[in-house]
């Protein structure tokens, strides 16, 4: 099965219509929309907030819902080896070596988020 992402907003980003196919293909029930969104619209302005470019940015949050590499790369139209460059950018920028630089990335970006198991 394929899922098509239809995106109706020229504002919307990727990993916006990712986020909200992922919230309707999961059947969330109506009642916990509102606190995906309201998490999801806190993580989007605390990135913002960051020294990361534009797909820097796409390419964080994409990872944060989960998505394998593979699919990041398709989504964003580019290979899985340019991802890597953006990595290794974003991983100079703050100075983050070894095997937890993803998790300090993430402790840095977002303070006041328990990352863990947010979207998944």
């Amino acid at each position: 099965m394929q899922t098509v992402i239809v995106v109706r907003d020229s504002g919307t980003t990727i990993a916006e219509a990712v986020a909200e196919a992922m919230l309707r293909s999961a059947g969330q029930q109506i009642d916990q929309t509102p606190a995906f969104q309201t998490a999801w619209q806190a993580l989007k302005e605390s990135i913002e907030q960051s020294t990361l470019t534009p797909r820097q940015r796409e390419l964080v949050l994409l990872d944060l819902l989960g998505l394998r590499r593979s699919h990041i790369a398709e989504l964003m139209g580019v290979t899985p080896a340019t991802l890597t460059t953006y990595w290794k950018a974003i991983y100079e920028r703050y100075d983050l070596h070894g095997a937890d630089a993803r998790a300090a990335l993430h402790e840095r970006l977002f303070p006041d988020f328990d990352i863990r198991g947010l979207f998944q």
